[in-house]
C-alpha cells in the first residue's frame, strides 16, 4: 500500500505538461486511401494535414442540410473568417435494401461546387471535399439532380 501512496503522490507531485498551442488552434486531416486493381496488390497511401490557426473565440460550425437544384451560397453560420471548409455528402441512408433503379438513382445525386460562376469540383453520393477558400462569399453549390443530404463544416481562422 505504502508504495502505491508513493506512485501516486510521484504522479501528483509531477510537473504537469503545457498545452503546446496556448495561443493557437489546430484542424487535422487524416485521409487513408486503398486502391485495388484486381489481381494485383494494393497501393495505399496515408496523408495527414494538419494546420495551425488563430486562436478565436468562435467554434467550428457544423450542420446538416439539403441541398436541391438551385444554386445557393454556403451557409457559414457564426464564422466571420473562415479557414477551412469541409463538405460531405452523405445521402440518404435506407432501411431495407432499395430497388436497383432507386439505389442508381441516389448515387447520381452530385453536388456541384462552383466560384464566380465556374464550376471547380464535383462530390457524389458518400464523399466529401476539404478546401481553404480564397473567397468564401462567392462559394456556391447545388444538387445535379433532385436533391440530396449534406453535412457542412466550417472551420473558423
Amino acid at each position: 500500500m505504502n508504495q502505491i501512496q508513493t506512485l501516486q503522490q510521484l504522479i501528483d507531485s509531477a510537473e504537469k505538461p503545457k498545452f503546446i498551442l496556448e495561443d493557437k488552434d489546430r484542424m487535422t486531416a487524416r485521409l487513408d486511401l486503398y486502391f485495388e486493381k484486381q489481381g494485383e496488390d494494393p497501393i495505399q497511401s496515408n496523408s495527414v494535414y494538419d494546420a495551425l490557426l488563430p486562436r478565436t473565440e468562435d467554434g467550428a460550425y457544423k450542420r446538416k442540410l439539403v441541398v436541391g437544384l438551385d444554386w445557393i451560397n454556403l451557409d457559414l453560420g457564426w464564422v466571420e473568417n473562415v479557414s477551412h471548409i469541409l463538405i460531405n455528402n452523405i445521402g440518404r441512408t435506407f432501411s431495407v435494401n432499395p430497388e436497383p433503379e432507386v439505389l442508381e438513382k441516389e448515387k447520381q445525386k452530385s453536388i456541384i461546387i462552383r466560384q464566380d460562376e465556374v464550376e471547380f469540383a464535383l462530390i457524389p453520393q458518400k464523399q466529401f471535399l476539404l478546401i481553404k477558400p480564397i473567397d468564401v462569399s462567392k462559394l456556391e453549390m447545388k444538387c445535379l439532380i433532385e436533391e440530396t443530404k449534406i453535412e457542412l463544416l466550417i472551420i473558423p481562422e
